[in-house]
């Protein structure tokens, strides 16, 4: 059962950012009818890392759940031949994950290029500003004291 539990904490995850990416898509298309086209790059950004890294975990999570039924999960009256398939069409549909990976990480390299020049950043990339001060923390949190102080916990997440 132990197995279940994070496989189903990571389909919420999943299910909770998705519902979020939705909502600033539809966000997104509303504004270009109005001629407005400044969310394009973070949307493109957004949604090509996380159809990237989503579809990889759906593979493994129903991979992992054919697993532990066994050979009674390998067998198609169980579905997972179906899930599986679906899983892994699902890692070629809308492009390769390595391409959309690669044209998440060149926005990244292009807002700290930004940052790094003193541009302030929209959330959710404001993290960015202040990644020298972020960096300063390694090895920070390694006492009690320093694991309650509130200022190395805030640039720790």
């Amino acid at each position: 059962m132990h197995v279940y539990g994070s496989l189903v904490a990571r389909a919420f995850a999943i299910q909770v950012t998705g519902s979020y990416l939705n909502d600033q898509f539809q966000e997104m298309m509303t504004d270009l009818r109005a001629g407005k086209h400044d969310k394009m790059d973070i949307n493109h950004h957004l949604l090509a890392g996380y159809k990237s890294i989503f579809t990889d975990e759906n593979l493994e999570i129903a991979e992992t759940c054919r697993k532990a039924c066994g050979g009674a999960g390998f067998a198609s009256s169980s579905g997972f031949t179906a899930i599986f398939a679906d899983a892994s069409a699902q890692l070629l549909t809308e492009g390769d994950n390595t391409v959309l990976l690669l044209a998440s990480a060149k926005y990244l390299v292009k807002l700290i290029t930004m940052a790094q020049k003193g541009q302030s950043l929209k959330f959710p990339f404001a993290y960015l500003t202040k990644m020298k001060d972020t960096l300063a923390t390694k090895n920070k949190g390694l006492t009690v004291e320093e694991c309650l102080d509130i200022n190395v916990l805030d640039l720790g997440l």
